[in-house]
């Protein structure tokens, strides 16, 4: 049974069946996931794609051009978000450095990570400064609170630079921007992203 809002518009929102509208598409499970796994393929890469496409205007590893090789960021590595866009980057064949907590650095480590620092290390700012040469200028901040809003902005080199963030904050540096990524907003352009992706990626 479908459920239906007080305008009579079909809601399936934890219904037995899901009406979408048609405008949003829907993306094909892959036929060696189950329902369960499938579940959270609607935030967390549609996220972690806005962020490293869109929001740091990266391109697609299917474009056919090939990247120059750039360093960046991922705050967060072990999060959900984290753990895309470590392997999304990884495909993009960008240089992949990221935060984790130690028993988590053979994960992220397995997912594409370069180089994994303890998040909760006082010196990591400058040790991520020291590791990509004080030139690092793109970043995700996949926590977006507490100490990471001043750290991640502090750990791109002097030019400044971008940093994606899921939760919003105000840049504690003139020369580095932060963009606010609401996955929302990316449903449809990355759909047949996310269909070719979700045979690459590690759940």
């Amino acid at each position: 049974m479908l459920n239906q809002t007080a305008a009579g518009v079909p809601n399936g929102t934890y219904a037995e069946y899901v009406v979408s509208g048609a405008q949003l598409g829907v993306v094909h499970v892959p036929d060696t996931w189950s329902f369960e796994e499938a579940a959270q393929l609607g935030i967390a890469p549609l996220t972690a794609l806005q962020c490293l496409h869109q929001t740091l205007e990266l391109p697609s590893p299917f474009d056919g051009k090939p990247s120059p090789q750039r360093d960046i960021l991922i705050w967060g590595g072990s999060s959900s978000v984290g753990q895309y866009a470590i392997q999304i980057a990884h495909l993009y064949g960008l240089r992949v450095f990221t935060t984790a907590s130690p028993k988590n650095f053979e994960l992220v480590k397995g997912l594409g990570a370069d180089e994994v620092f303890d998040y909760r290390d006082a010196e990591v700012v400058e040790k991520v400064r020291a590791a990509t040469g004080n030139a690092l200028d793109i970043a995700i901040d996949c926590v977006s609170e507490g100490k990471t809003t001043e750290q991640v902005p502090a750990a791109l080199g002097d030019k400044g630079g971008k940093v994606a963030i899921i939760l919003p904050y105000q840049s504690p540096r003139p020369d580095v921007s932060v963009t606010f990524t609401l996955a929302y907003e990316l449903i449809q352009p990355v759909r047949s992203s996310v269909q070719r992706f979700s045979s690459l990626i590690t759940l």
